[in-house]
Parts: C-alpha cells; sequence; structure tokens
C-alpha cells in the first residue's frame, strides 16, 4: 500500500496517495509492523507538506522520528530528519533545518549511503542558498553536481538549475550560463522519457 501511495504521489494524485497510505498505516499497525508503521508517517508528512500543511507534516515526522529510534532503523531516521528539514526550509526556520539536515547526513555517512550522502548534501546546500550563504551552498551543491554527472543524469540536471541560481545570485553570469548549457546538453543526452527540460 505505500508503494501504491507513491506511484499516486509521483503522478500528483495526492488524495488518492494519502488514502493509501493511511490504509497502509492501519495494517502496519495492526500486524505490529514498527518499520511499515514509520515508513507510512512519512509518506503521510510527505501529503502534508505538499499540502502546505506544515504543521501536520512535522507531527507525523516526529512520530515516525519516535518509531525508528525505538526500533534503531537508521535508514528510516536518515529519510525523518531530511523530510523534517525540508518542511523547517520551507517556513524558514533555517537553524533547525540545518540541525536537521546534518543529522541526516551523519546517518548516511555512518551507512555508507554515498547517494543519500550527496542528496542530504544538495538539500543542505539549498537550505545555504536560501540564507544567502553562497559561499557554502555553492560547495555542497557541487559535490551533488560531480556525484550526479557520473551517476544521476536526472539528478545532474535539477543541481546544474540549483547551481545556476547560485551564480546568478553571485552575479557570476558566465557561470550560471556555463551550467544551463551543460543542463541542456545532459537533457539531450538521455531518452526523452526521462528529460527533464521541455
Amino acid at each position: 500500500l505505500n508503494r501504491l501511495g507513491i506511484a499516486y504521489r509521483n503522478i500528483e494524485l495526492q488524495e488518492e496517495s494519502l488514502k493509501m497510505y493511511e490504509e497502509a498505516l492501519k495494517v502496519a499497525k495492526s500486524s505490529g509492523n514498527h518499520k511499515e508503521e514509520a515508513f507510512a508517517l512519512n509518506n503521510i508528512a510527505q501529503i502534508h507538506y505538499y499540502q502546505e500543511s506544515y504543521e501536520d507534516a512535522m507531527a507525523y515526522y516526529e512520530e515516525a522520528k519516535d518509531i525508528f529510534l525505538k526500533i534503531n532503523n537508521l535508514d528510516g531516521l536518515g529519510y525523518t530528519y531530511t523530510g523534517m528539514s525540508v518542511v523547517q526550509t520551507k517556513i524558514k526556520n533555517y537553524q533547525e533545518a540545518l540541525a536537521l539536515i546534518n543529522q541526516a547526513i551523519e546517518i548516511r555517512e555512518k551507512l555508507a549511503d554515498v547517494r543519500q550522502i550527496f542528496i542530504s548534501k544538495m538539500n543542505r546546500g539549498r537550505i545555504y542558498q536560501q540564507m544567502g550563504d553562497l559561499e557554502l551552498a555553492e560547495r555542497d551543491l557541487s559535490q551533488f553536481m560531480e556525484y550526479s554527472l557520473e551517476n544521476d543524469k536526472r539528478g545532474a540536471i535539477y543541481v546544474l538549475g540549483e547551481l545556476g541560481n547560485v551564480y546568478f545570485k553571485k552575479k557570476n553570469l558566465r557561470k550560471a550560463e556555463e551550467v544551463a548549457a551543460k543542463a541542456i546538453e545532459i537533457n539531450e543526452e538521455i531518452p526523452a522519457s526521462e528529460a527533464m527540460i521541455t
């Protein structure tokens, strides 16, 4: 049910997605599957975030966090801290967002989850960008760009856009144009079904 909810979320059917996640939560609770319960709570939190119900999103994330801590599931905890960080960024509580994403990075490093380390650093770069700390934003986004150019072309397109914003804010229009051109080049190299720029 969690996976079906994710499928609905990915095609932007949030109400259907929420129903699937709530059903997954009921099933997980009744069967005593704490891991699935916590992941369902995370997924419900995401839907509340998309619906701009930030207080509700944080409440569900807190519930998930407590379960992941109780069952010592670091992977789930990393996702929860990341989600909480995204909410805190949205409501401009940047110091809390940084503290949470740094916890996620620490967990990912313990798990040696290279992809999630770089994704978390990209998220941290976005926080720094919103805070106006463009040097730290550039550092973190550049690290994710280097990783994604080798491993995740769609991710590379996304992070190149973020880096373009940083360079634009730094008034480095030449670099902004370079990363935009690189994003277009990569977009043209990948299959049309995966393209992000149309």
